[in-house]
């Protein structure tokens, strides 16, 4: 007689698999460059303001002209010089939905897919769509400290610096890497020698400037970012300095009804609501975001273009 075994029990009273009662989260790249201080400017909102699109302005003051030797002559005008940068609102959206028979089915642990979990998750979505937006903007610099095929250096980390300096560019200075430039670069730091000293991050400082902070070198911030862009071989990164770049938003009227509402992220901006589909059975889980990045003043910023391999 043939012993009883597990897998003679499997069609009737044994399972083939358990499940976990814990849902765990995959690995991303959860970093929120939004939170950073300083490294992107808050514009503030475009609500009330007749447009979706704010416009920074610039002049000339406080010493951009010098005085020069007048004598007693009559002093000639002085034009004044003037810009601007613009920074329009667009819509980031996400939609999940879960049926009725998905949701009372799930385990009952605190982390189940159903649909209160599914809007929480719609604020870390939504920083990285900011941060998508971010890395769209940072390979839009008029002018590239670094732009080469191999694998980015010191040296390339240093000239990007050395512009930033020449162009009297004030402090704090951040630098976005992909991953595989990061990898380059530290490669690289190994066998330099000199006063330059690699900070790594610490715990208490990922605690506070999150997952893609790496460490301080030459007075630099260094993050790192999954969403840089990539073209012609070459990953696109940059280097700047703070009132480089910013970020308006908008936050919509939304009527209070028979939907959920939930604000969420930074200045509550992230509208999620979980809305009822009675004839389909299920509930509707929409996040939206209205937000626009932009590069408000290029001189204080330069791109880092190197090997994307």
């Amino acid at each position: 007689m043939a012993a009883i075994s597990h897998s003679s029990l499997e069609t009737d009273l044994r399972l083939a698999v358990t499940i976990d009662q814990e849902v765990r989260v995959l690995l991303t790249d959860m970093h929120e460059m939004r939170s950073v201080p300083g490294a992107v400017v808050y514009l503030g909102s475009v609500n009330g303001t007749g447009s979706d699109t704010k416009r920074v302005r610039f002049a000339g003051l406080d010493g951009y002209d010098a005085m020069s030797s007048a004598g007693e002559s009559d002093v000639s005008n002085t034009s004044l010089t003037d810009a601007s940068a613009d920074v329009a609102v667009v819509r980031l959206a996400l939609r999940y939905d879960e049926t009725d028979l998905a949701t009372f089915t799930g385990m009952g642990s605190p982390n189940d897919i159903d649909p209160e979990r599914l809007a929480k998750s719609m604020a870390g979505a939504a920083e990285q769509g900011f941060n998508v937006l971010l890395a769209n903007v940072v390979d839009d610099w008029t002018t590239d400290a670094v732009d080469v095929t191999t694998a980015m250096t010191a040296d390339d980390a240093y000239d990007g610096t050395y512009q930033l300096e020449l162009n009297s560019v004030t402090g704090p200075y951040f630098a976005a890497l992909h991953p595989r430039q990061h990898t380059h670069l530290r490669s690289s730091i190994r066998s330099e020698v000199g006063p330059g000293q690699y900070t790594e991050a610490t715990q208490e400082q990922l605690n506070t400037k999150g997952q893609g902070y790496q460490g301080r070198w030459l007075a630099v911030d260094w993050y790192n970012m999954s969403d840089i862009t990539s073209a012609s071989s070459k990953r696109h990164g940059g280097i700047w300095g703070s009132g480089a770049l910013g970020y308006a938003d908008g936050n919509p009227n939304i009527t209070m009804g028979g939907t959920t509402i939930l604000r969420q992220g930074a200045n509550k901006s992230v509208f999620t609501e979980i809305e009822r589909d009675a004839s389909g059975g299920l509930h509707e889980v929409v996040g939206n975001f209205y937000c626009g990045v932009g590069i408000i003043e290029q001189a204080r910023g330069y791109g880092l273009n190197t090997s994307s391999s």
